[in-house]
């Protein structure tokens, strides 16, 4: 949940937007609890970028 919330500060700008977003993502995991499945694993461009980076410095 706290990765959705950066990402809907980044994304929207209008606060009904980001409300209306983070609803969704609530909505979506209680439904997948709710029916005892297992949410993927969520990755986002910024981790990414940052194993990029370290397998960069790694490689010096």
């Amino acid at each position: 949940m706290r990765e959705a919330e950066k990402l809907s500060q980044q994304l929207f700008k209008n606060s009904n937007d980001k409300n209306r977003f983070m609803d969704k993502i609530r909505n979506q995991l209680v439904n997948k609890v709710s029916q005892g499945l297992k949410s993927p694993d969520v990755k986002l461009k910024e981790e990414r970028i940052i194993k990029q980076e370290k397998e960069i410095e790694n490689a010096r």
